[in-house]
């Protein structure tokens, strides 16, 4: 915790470019001020009443498969509402998913880690043209997040129970349009670096990645230091928890630290 306060800290003070302010390149100014401080999409309430109603649920899941790296362990029982509390996005971020989603209205959403369903049900209402394709390793979870998918009534969702590192080659080679990618399910530096760069190498004409929990350790930190001085990164934004790089796109390579 007091590792994470620190980093905190650091971050607010070397941070800036608030609604885009001193950001001159026109696309980074676009993104920043429309969809980081864009305003809210309507028709998005009804995923905090389901949070809401998920928040009072005791019914307890077995975990028989976390997703390497999560706050999960294997054979732990969780009831859903402490699910719920410990790995849904808040409402705050989910609303910057949608706004991210709805700005790129890319064809293909891919998330690695469905949780409760909650990310995914925000990703894909901002982009109803989009599919998501979602993967989540706890096949009791990942019943939750269809149950909680289809209680909304969405039909742009599909979710499979699989490994990241057996799901992801498959749902790749099938795409060849851009791309929206979600990363939220492994907290391993390593497994991140792997996972990004077979998405990076699948040769969609343009990727946007979203890479949950940077900070969650030194290791996945450093994994997203590593990325963004990849060549072929366009731009990066770094929110603290959160960082987004672009690929493919037409924009001088820059880093942005972003207080959000």
């Amino acid at each position: 915790m007091l590792r994470q306060i620190k980093l905190y800290i650091g971050h607010r003070l070397k941070a800036g470019h608030r609604k885009g302010s001193r950001v001159h390149p026109p696309f980074a100014f676009k993104f920043i001020s429309e969809v980081i401080f864009g305003d809210k999409i309507s028709g998005l309430d009804g995923i905090e009443d389901l949070r809401k109603s998920l928040s009072g649920n005791e019914e307890l899941l077995e975990i028989s498969d976390h997703g390497a790296g999560s706050r999960l362990a294997t054979g732990e029982k969780r009831s859903v509402q402490k699910l719920v509390k410990q790995t849904a996005v808040s409402r705050r971020k989910g609303e910057l998913l949608a706004r991210i989603s709805a700005f790129l209205d890319f064809p293909v959403i891919l998330e690695l880690g469905t949780g409760t369903g909650i990310s995914s049900l925000y990703l894909a209402m901002g982009s109803p043209r989009s599919t998501l394709f979602s993967c989540e390793g706890s096949p009791a979870i990942g019943e939750l997040a269809k149950r909680n998918v289809n209680e909304l009534g969405n039909k742009n969702i599909n979710i499979s129970v699989d490994t990241f590192m057996s799901w992801l080659p498959g749902i790749l080679r099938q795409q060849g349009d851009d791309l929206l990618v979600f990363l939220d399910g492994d907290h391993r530096g390593e497994k991140l670096l792997r996972y990004c760069d077979m998405i990076m190498a699948s040769k969609q004409q343009k990727t946007v990645l979203v890479l949950d929990d940077i900070h969650w350790s030194e290791d996945m930190y450093h994994a997203w230091r590593t990325l963004i001085d990849r060549e072929g990164i366009s731009l990066s934004l770094e929110l603290f928890n959160l960082g987004i790089i672009f690929l493919g796109f037409k924009v001088q390579k820059e880093h942005f630290n972003i207080r959000f």
